[in-house]
């Protein structure tokens, strides 16, 4: 009586279950386009939550592949910064210990950036975690989008040499789009896709972080009918299939 004359008076009534109106879910085939985006490691647990909770879930694999497991790291650590000369012992699996100690931490670089130093069993280690509190340096960037094969994302930090695309041109597969120095080393980064550039997102010079937004393709565009394998040439007419999984980048 009370949802007949409350707000839920305004639907109307529901007959049987509720998910008996929902279209079939193809476990099998879903699992399948989890297990090419994320690894061989998807279990139904996996595809259960996707299913029920699905950005949630790409949230957090996206959070996982970034951070790794965080799960045996004390709750006090996950959700506050430890302080200086604070120590902390880690259990990552059986028989595998660590005593980790925050050492020291520096200024906010011209780039946003910490250094933050750790002693770990006794080994020094440091790594670069930007300031997100700070105004100083770049502003983030977007981050590739790792579910769509034409979100191209830079593999590793570095400078951009040279972006050899334009926005609007047309690029086949295997195209070189950007020229990366990294480790001394240059890294050309090429198209996972047959399609149209829709978004340059740096330019020559630009410092980036791995996994960086650097160009956008549209695979879906109408790129013509002759095919150009030259970087930035037109290139024949592409489709795609929501039903095939998408081509995985290299």
């Amino acid at each position: 009586k009370v949802l007949k004359t409350g707000p839920a008076a305004a639907f109307p009534p529901v007959d049987g279950r509720p998910g008996a109106d929902l279209a079939p879910y193809d476990f099998v085939k879903e699992k399948k386009k989890l297990e090419y985006l994320y690894g061989k490691s998807i279990t139904d647990k996996d595809v259960l939550s996707h299913a029920l909770y699905p950005a949630v879930y790409k949230e957090y694999m996206e959070f996982k592949e970034q951070y790794g497991q965080v799960d045996f790291l004390p709750s006090f650590v996950f959700f506050s910064a430890m302080r200086i000369a604070e120590e902390i012992k880690v259990s990552a699996s059986k028989g595998k210990d660590f005593v980790i100690k925050l050492v020291a931490i520096t200024d906010t670089d011209s780039e946003g950036m910490r250094q933050v130093f750790f002693d770990v069993n006794g080994v020094p280690l440091s790594i670069d975690v930007p300031d997100r509190s700070s105004s100083e340096g770049q502003a983030q960037r977007e981050k590739a989008d790792k579910s769509n094969p034409g979100s191209v994302g830079a593999p590793m930090p570095g400078q951009i040499l040279s972006v050899q695309v334009k926005e609007g041109t047309s690029v086949a597969k295997d195209t070189n789009l950007v020229s990366l120095s990294a480790m001394k080393m240059e890294t050309v980064v090429t198209a996972p896709v047959t399609g149209l550039v829709k978004r340059i997102l740096v330019a020559d010079g630009d410092q980036v972080q791995g996994g960086d937004l650097l160009v956008e393709i549209d695979e879906n565009a109408d790129v013509g009918a002759s095919v150009d394998t030259n970087p930035g040439g037109l290139q024949g007419a592409y489709g795609s299939s929501i039903d095939e999984p998408p081509i995985k980048r290299g």
